[in-house]
């Protein structure tokens, strides 16, 4: 799901407000659209037939990683971890403020094993995160941000001058 959300527009939508962020931190795993946390949440429970308590164990783990991953503490996990686990290292790159292009790596919020089977690895680290002018969303505007097409598109319409609203070629002011 959140590779399918870097390459379809729509799903991008929902999930541009959590690169945006401009600083990595343990709590910003979860900031974003709520639509894209629901369709995130929503892959896992729709692609596992798992019982219950397996997927409660398996989400806190990977929660407890993915903090670990996008918090910005340095450490030095054993090889095995940060072979199979994701770490700050890792999706530091995934967030890096360089372009949208160079985040299409590193997908893996926990498992950065997935990226090593799918070839979506990349090794390095980025020193400055955050997406287009690096500018902070407000909750109401990572909350709108998968609407801001449309929302443009009927401010667009709505602003242009109508038939009526031109007489003799001249444009009236209303």
């Amino acid at each position: 799901m959140h590779r399918l959300m870097h390459d379809w527009y729509p799903a991008w939508l929902t999930h541009a407000p959590h690169h945006h962020i401009t600083q990595l931190n343990a709590l910003k795993g979860s900031v974003g659209n709520p639509i894209e946390l629901f369709l995130i949440s929503l892959s896992v429970i729709a692609i596992f037939d798992l019982d219950t308590a397996a997927l409660f164990c398996g989400f806190n783990v990977l929660t407890v990683v993915s903090t670990f991953a996008h918090a910005n503490v340095r450490s030095n996990p054993p090889l095995f971890y940060s072979y199979v686990f994701t770490t700050i290292r890792h999706h530091s790159l995934h967030h890096t403020a360089l372009s949208y292009e160079d985040t299409r790596c590193n997908y893996g919020n926990s498992l950065i094993l997935l990226d090593r089977i799918f070839g979506t690895f990349r090794d390095g680290e980025s020193e400055e995160v955050g997406q287009d002018d690096r500018r902070r969303l407000s909750i109401y505007e990572q909350f709108v941000f998968p609407f801001q097409p449309l929302i443009n598109k009927f401010k667009a319409r709505h602003d242009e001058p109508s038939s009526a609203d031109i007489q003799g070629g001249e444009y009236i002011e209303k």
